[in-house]
């Protein structure tokens, strides 16, 4: 139905010139011949017009395969320079096809005179209305990637703000602060240092997330300096229950991810993995690059999400993966699954970007 419904508005965008350009050339014929020539004139100027609603599909097929660009321009001429070469040449021979039907019993000009002017006078014509088909399916295509980017761009903001806010919800959550601020207040008399130490991590952490507000996306480096604070306040509670392991190379420090990506990620491997070992446990913070994709790597050798009913995961992971959606649509992905050895392997596949 849509498509029947474009066909309509192509054919009578067409027909329109074909009718006022008809109708002028009768208006300027003797009176008595306008209403003989009406008519053919009429069946002439619409054979014309409706050849362009016919390749009209097929222009707007080169401007998006040969599309008009910053720098491209000398690269597609060529090919634009063909196209309006056969689209001209057959709307010549369509018009010139219609008049000889038409005009055959009266018709006192030889085939070649006749055949030249047509050439000659539409030819040109020809060559301009591709070029404003084109034009026209070039303004049309930028307005669909720009709405497309604002779109996509409202939405990315949608759900930085709402990651942002898992953020601080996860960083301000009774679990969390209360077991903070109890940890610091035992340390207040045995260790004054410590619990000063502690305190100032937890402004610095709220700090650091706050800062991130208008920030879609950071460096590897900032994002693993947000988990460091974090981890720090969690290393002070869990005391030796918890090992962390960084592995990100020096070369990868400097390419781009969405800030607070592996917030959510951290939380549940302490909360799943590591706070239900009464050992404590390992938990590795991972980056390796594999051609043109950067993966960023959680694990933990506790029970895990891997020992949940679902081990895809609950919410935080749910706006994890519609962030990346947003932000790289298939050219991202999140995986999770068991290690080998024992608990939670997540990994987040991303484009390689530099900072």
């Amino acid at each position: 139905m849509q498509r029947h419904r474009q066909w309509s508005l192509v054919l009578a965008a067409w027909s329109v010139p074909g009718v006022i350009s008809a109708l002028s050339a009768v208006a300027f014929m003797p009176s008595a011949e306008r209403g003989k020539a009406l008519l053919p004139v009429l069946g002439i100027s619409l054979a014309g017009w409706w050849t362009w609603a016919l390749l009209t599909p097929g222009i707007l097929w080169m401007q998006r395969r040969y599309p008009i660009e910053r720098g491209s321009v000398l690269r597609v001429a060529p090919a634009h320079a063909v196209g309006a070469t056969i689209a001209s040449l057959i709307y010549v021979g369509a018009s010139l096809g219609t008049a000889l039907l038409m005009f055959a019993p009266v018709r006192s000009e030889p085939l070649a005179i006749l055949t030249r002017s047509y050439v000659t006078s539409r030819l040109p014509i020809g060559v301009l209305l591709y070029a404003a088909v084109i034009g026209i399916g070039t303004a049309v295509a930028e307005r669909r990637q720009r709405l497309q980017r604002e779109v996509q761009s409202a939405q990315l903001r949608e759900e930085l703000a709402l990651a942002q806010a898992r953020a601080l919800q996860a960083q301000l959550q009774p679990h969390f602060l209360f077991n903070t601020l109890h940890t610091i207040g035992l340390l207040v008399a045995e260790n004054p240092a410590t619990a000063q130490r502690t305190l100032l991590r937890l402004g610095d952490l709220l700090r650091r997330t706050l800062a991130l507000s208008e920030t879609p996306s950071i460096a590897l480096r900032d994002e693993l300096a947000v988990l460091h604070e974090y981890l720090a306040i969690e290393t002070t509670r869990f005391g030796d229950r918890l090992h962390v392991v960084v592995d990100v190379p020096e070369a990868l420090l400097g390419r781009r991810v969405p800030s607070l990506i592996l917030q959510p990620l951290v939380e549940n491997a302490l909360r799943h993995g590591i706070a239900r070992l009464m050992s404590g446990g390992v938990l590795r913070l991972a980056a390796d690059e594999v051609g043109d994709r950067l993966l960023l790597i959680v694990e933990d050798n506790g029970p895990g999400l891997a020992a949940e009913p679902a081990p895809a995961g609950g919410h935080g992971l749910a706006a994890t993966r519609r962030r990346l959606a947003v932000l790289h649509g298939t050219a991202a992905a999140l995986e999770i699954s068991r290690r080998p050895d024992g608990g939670t392997r997540v990994c987040i596949e991303l484009p390689v970007s530099d900072a």
